[in-house]
């Protein structure tokens, strides 16, 4: 877990200073409040949902699959509702907040998957 939490701190560190380079560039108007508030969602969400997954791994192997599927379709759901709830109110921002969620969605899903991939091969 300690791992994890490195790791997750690491990618967030490279993400901000990628966003601070972004900012200084001819698009940096693209980055705003919002787009630093979904940066620490993910953070957030990726690090309630790794430590339930690996509260999961220490049982029986059905259980952590289970766990891992229903997490994924409920991560997936609060993403399209927020999505949705976001656009619905703020129709002049939509698209880059759109643009901007899927861009983190990417990241840290490909993120969570290659460390829990990592992690529970070796079990």
């Amino acid at each position: 877990m300690k791992n994890y939490i490195v790791l997750l701190t690491a990618l967030t560190g490279a993400l901000v200073a990628g966003a601070f380079l972004f900012s200084t560039s001819a698009y940096g108007e693209m980055l705003d409040s919002v787009t630093w508030s979904l940066l620490f969602y993910f953070v957030f969400i990726t690090l309630i949902f790794h430590i339930g997954l690996v509260k999961t791994s220490k049982g029986r192997p059905q259980v952590f699959i289970r766990y891992y599927m229903a997490s994924t379709t409920f991560k997936l759901l609060l993403h399209m509702g927020i999505i949705i709830i976001y656009a619905l109110f703020n129709k002049e921002d939509a698209i880059r907040f759109i643009i901007s969620f899927l861009i983190y969605y990417l990241i840290f899903t490909a993120f969570e998957v290659a460390v829990a991939w990592k992690q529970f091969r070796k079990n």
